[in-house]
């Protein structure tokens, strides 16, 4: 009888042990749950800052064409209201407009370029954050 009574207060202090193992796992996978959440809002949260920008970027892209277009536009309106008595004015208009739009071209082109690559490094560190998040993720999936 006592040996039953010793086994049976082994068997309950095993089953207590692996009720508190039990226990401590389902803490660590809800923890792991808790932090692939975490991971996945913020990767979300990221992709749409990202979109938002590259939406504000391709926004003023084409604010600046427009501004292009309208330049180009009226430099076309201007040499078409000057005579033939005006050569000398029209020649001198033409330069000015030239210049104009060189130099709007010129800070268009260096928008645009710093733009793209900022979209270019916005871009980059998305896939680095998504890399590491995964990685994480994977690194909790297999924990």
């Amino acid at each position: 009888m006592a040996a039953v009574a010793a086994s049976l207060n082994a068997s309950e202090g095993r089953c207590k042990q692996y009720a508190d193992e039990v226990e401590q796992l389902r803490a660590d996978i809800n923890s792991k749950v808790q932090e692939i959440d975490r991971l996945q809002t913020k990767m979300r949260a990221d992709e749409e800052v990202h979109s938002a920008k590259m939406t504000a970027a391709a926004n003023r892209a084409a604010s600046l064409e427009d501004a292009l277009k309208k330049a180009e536009q009226k430099q076309k309106e201007t040499q078409a209201m000057l005579t033939k008595d005006a050569d000398e004015r029209l020649s001198s208009i033409h330069e000015e407009y030239k210049v104009k739009l060189q130099v709007l071209r010129e800070e268009h082109a260096k928008e645009l370029d710093e733009l793209q690559r900022t979209l270019r490094d916005e871009n980059r560190l998305l896939t680095d954050r998504s890399k590491d998040a995964q990685g994480v993720l994977n690194a909790n999936i297999k924990s």
